[in-house]
Formats: structure tokens, sequence, C-alpha cells
């Protein structure tokens, strides 16, 4: 049996040439999934024992000082609080877990209070104003081919609505179920 020659490519003419691969590298220094920096990767229990460190530290006596004048209901100030860490820390599963160990004590103390609204609540407020800290604003910019102003403008403003919305649907949820 003779070895089979190389037969002449029939591709569709119109098909898309393979394209040159590319390179893009992302830089996160956020506390989020994956590697953090160069050789430093934070497990989910890492995460949690610094969202146990900034509760330990008294990061909710400064939330309550801060909050104590306002009038808000508590699945608002969840979504707050949430809301605040990811603006600070820039990770939504910080915001979430930390925002949690916050509000934990203070749902558990109100009788009737709905934990499963206080959980949507927190998972929304940590969504709000995905920006240059957040590995999926990066991948969303590279993906898309946008600038950073372009990715601010579109994905940025698309979490924050989508993070008010669910504010919005949980305490119509709320009424509803009261």
């Amino acid at each position: 049996r003779q070895p089979a020659r190389h037969q002449p490519d029939h591709r569709d003419p119109g098909a898309l040439e393979p394209q040159p691969r590319v390179t893009v590298g992302l830089y996160d220094t956020t506390l989020r999934d994956g590697e953090q920096t160069v050789g430093v990767v934070l497990s989910p229990q890492d995460k949690l024992a610094i969202a146990t460190a900034l509760d330990a530290a008294g990061v909710d006596t400064a939330i309550e000082q801060a909050m104590g004048g306002l009038r808000l209901s508590p699945l608002e100030l969840g979504w707050v609080i949430a809301a605040l860490l990811r603006l600070s820390v820039g990770s939504a599963t910080v915001a979430c877990v930390t925002a949690a160990s916050i509000m934990t004590p203070i749902i558990g103390a109100i009788p009737g209070a709905n934990k499963d609204l206080m959980v949507v609540a927190i998972g929304a407020g940590s969504l709000i104003a995905s920006h240059v800290s957040d590995g999926g604003f990066w991948l969303v910019k590279e993906y898309f081919g946008m600038t950073i102003p372009q990715t601010v403008a579109t994905w940025t403003v698309l979490e924050t609505i989508v993070s008010v919305l669910g504010l919005v649907g949980v305490l119509l949820l709320g009424l509803a179920v009261a």
C-alpha cells in the first residue's frame, strides 16, 4: 500500500480563514476565583478567612455607625452593605460573604424576617459597578474589542442596572410575601 498523498484543499472559498493566535493578559488584583497574582491563589476558605477577618476587624461596627442615622429596611441595608463592599474590595464573592456575616445576626433578631430575600438582596448589591478591578470587566472589554471608556459605559452601567433592579425586585417581592 502506498502512503496517502496530500490532497489539495477544496474548502468553500467563502469560508473564513483562521486568524492568528493572540495572547491576552488579564491582571486581577481582587479577591476572586483563580490566581490573584503570579503564584498566589486564594481558595474559597482563604476568602472566607479574609471576610471573617474584616468582620473581626469591626467592619460591621464601622458600617453600623456610618448607617446609624439612615432608616433602611434590613433588605435595603443588606444590599447597601454588599454594594459598598463590592465598590471598596472589588470582589462580588467577598462582598457577599462579608455582607452575609454582617447581616446574619441582624436578620436573625427580626421575627418573621425573610432570609431568602436577604440572600437575593445581598447578591444584587454585590453586582453593582463592575469596574477595572473586576475580571469580568476585562473579559467583556477584550471579547468585544472595546476601550475602557466603552466598557464602563456599557458593562459597568449594565451591572449597576442589574443590581438596582435586583433590589427593586426584592423589595416588591418583600411586599408580596409579607
